[in-house]
């Protein structure tokens, strides 16, 4: 009689993708900016998820800006209706 256990997992998912088996692709946000502005080197990007009849679920995720750097890609991999930029000076 052969036993086989079964273990569970967790998956190491790549940037950019979510789920048990990282089956999920996370919403993208390009974030350019014009060659004037001149960015600080930390952001906080906010998102909040409205549900009816109920309270908003909110997150929030730190970007470190690189030197005349002037887009950002973020990823988030959970639902949002509004998303907003926290600088730091």
């Amino acid at each position: 009689m052969l036993l086989v256990r079964i273990m569970p997992f967790i998956c190491i998912c790549p940037k950019g993708f979510s789920g048990e088996r990282c089956e999920i692709v996370d919403s993208k946000i390009i974030l350019s900016f014009h060659k004037d502005i001149i960015l600080p080197q930390t952001m906080f990007v906010h998102f909040i998820r409205a549900i009816d009849n109920g309270s908003h679920e909110n997150g929030s995720t730190f970007k470190t800006i690189v030197t005349n750097q002037k887009s950002i890609i973020i990823q988030w991999s959970y639902p949002f209706h509004v998303a907003f930029v926290d600088f730091f000076q």
